[in-house]
């Protein structure tokens, strides 16, 4: 799979992360609430393997959260690192600027 060759563990974006786990989970249990309701109905389908599913998927988004968590501060310190970098990097640059500007 090309989307996991080349993979830079430095850096992890906690909060997409933390985002994308509470979005799915939500998802996942209006998913599990529909088939829920189906089983309530007249002809309810076999929703045997599509609940095992979306117990499996929730399972494993708690062990990510789990892992999150563990490490969020050490991903959370290189973060604040880069935003004062850039910070930074911006005053060089208005510093640049003003210099620019009073050549001409």
């Amino acid at each position: 799979m090309k989307l996991l060759e080349n993979i830079n563990i430095d850096t992890v974006n906690i909060s997409k992360i933390e985002m994308i786990i509470k979005q799915q989970n939500e998802c996942l249990l209006e998913m599990y609430k529909l088939l829920l309701f189906d089983e309530t109905t007249a002809e309810p389908d076999n929703n045997k393997w599509a609940k095992a599913f979306l117990e499996t998927q929730i399972k494993a988004l708690e062990h990510i959260q789990k892992i999150t968590e563990k490490h969020k501060q050490h991903f959370s310190k290189k973060e604040v690192k880069k935003e004062d970098k850039y910070i930074n990097d911006d005053d060089n640059n208005n510093d640049d600027d003003i210099e620019q500007e009073s050549l001409f």
